[in-house]
């Protein structure tokens, strides 16, 4: 009954041809999760509530819990939120914003949720970031880069929201640097928030803790308000994603725009970016949030393509659209995979297929998931995951 009408029709829309199930990643991997089968039981314990949904005279005793009976709570901490079950379906119907949904449910209304959850709801709420750094340290990173901190009388023209994995992850360090110093080969007048930063909400929406999402999204769109900020360039998708089309929600309106964005256009303009070359095949992986979610396939590419020695960059079957995710979205990032098996050695044996000297991607989750996977498959010598950006700083 909390379902909204256009979720509802949904189930009855579904024509059980089973499309979401052949491309979602959990699925294959072994997770206990069927988009197609989630629908088939969520349209079967509506048509059996639909009596006493219509008259509220008839009370029914014995109503079966629709978390933890109908739908298994595995299955929706399988999804990655990825969207490719969307993507595929013919009528269609929309399966991430119900899975969130019933997440919510989960998480605020029964507080049961997977214990890693647990120490990272803690940490954004005290700390602004999902793995219990201080945050007096974010901005430790950029010493000794000679970065600048926002200032709102004198700002500049992009803000660089940097993200908690760009500020405290060592990967994703190397990620962040390599983004500056693109920007500033380029001439790109930018600055940071430094400790000021904080944690966009985005595990915590994808998780189903949507008070703390809220809680986290307050903070920074006031924050924006008060400095004044309003042109943000940030280099991983799911900060991308929330800032763009989820801040307005908190009365702030940005600006927003990927790296890869940025950087294209500053080719064009013909700044001084990509004077290394990767060397040897490269081969593209699309990440869920920028590609299916915010349709961005062409400027990483291109991206890549310019940094790349040969001028172009391989494309697998799963690309683009059909893009298969690497493990990390919708809060994944933070689980271990415990059934079946991983997600990230299904989309590695994927770009294997091109035969690639280079991985390239614009996502630094994407760049951990498919590393690990490379390591657990002994290829780590062999192939190399870069961000984009990395790719025009190579030594």
């Amino acid at each position: 009954e909390e379902f909204s009408w256009k979720k509802l029709l949904d189930l009855h829309t579904c024509t059980e041809c089973g499309r979401c199930d052949i491309v979602c990643p959990a699925l294959i991997s072994g997770k206990p999760l069927s988009p197609k089968q989630l629908t088939i039981d969520l349209r079967d314990h509506l048509n059996s509530e639909t009596p006493y949904l219509l008259n509220d005279t008839e009370k029914r005793n014995d109503v079966p819990l629709l978390l933890g009976k109908i739908i298994d709570d595995e299955a929706l901490w399988s999804c990655t939120t990825c969207g490719a079950c969307e993507e595929e379906c013919p009528v269609m119907i929309e399966y991430v914003n119900k899975v969130v949904d019933m997440r919510r449910g989960l998480v605020l209304m029964e507080n049961r949720y997977p214990n890693e959850f647990v120490n990272a709801f803690k940490s954004l709420e005290t700390q602004l970031n999902p793995w219990g750094f201080r945050s007096e340290t974010r901005a430790d990173w950029a010493k000794g880069l000679d970065i600048k901190v926002w200032d709102k009388h004198n700002p500049t023209e992009y803000l660089y929201f940097v993200g908690c994995n760009g500020a405290f992850d060592d990967r994703g360090k190397k990620i962040a640097m390599a983004v500056v110093n693109s920007l500033k080969s380029a001439g790109v007048d930018f600055s940071i928030l430094g400790n000021d930063e904080g944690c966009t909400g985005d595990p915590a929406r994808r998780a189903g803790n949507e008070y703390l999402f809220d809680m986290l999204a307050s903070r920074n769109a006031q924050m924006f308000k008060e400095k004044s900020v309003m042109k943000i360039v940030t280099h991983c998708p799911h900060c991308f994603n929330s800032l763009k089309n989820e801040y307005s929600e908190f009365g702030v309106e940005l600006d927003v725009i990927h790296h890869s964005e940025l950087l294209e256009r500053l080719v064009k303009e013909g700044k001084g970016i990509g004077k290394n070359k990767a060397t040897g095949n490269v081969v593209y992986h699309d990440s869920c949030y920028l590609g299916r979610h915010n349709k961005i396939y062409d400027a990483p590419r291109k991206i890549a393509s310019h940094n790349s020695e040969s001028g172009n960059v391989l494309d697998v079957e799963a690309s683009r659209e059909r893009g298969t995710c690497c493990g990390a979205g919708g809060g994944r990032f933070l689980l271990e995979e415990k059934t079946g098996t991983r997600m990230s050695h299904q989309r590695v044996d994927q770009l294997m297929e091109s035969n690639p000297d280079t991985i390239a991607t614009s996502c630094p989750f994407c760049v951990l998931m498919l590393e690990d996977a490379l390591k657990a498959k002994n290829l780590h010598d062999k192939v190399k995951v870069k961000d984009i950006s990395e790719l025009a700083n190579e030594p």
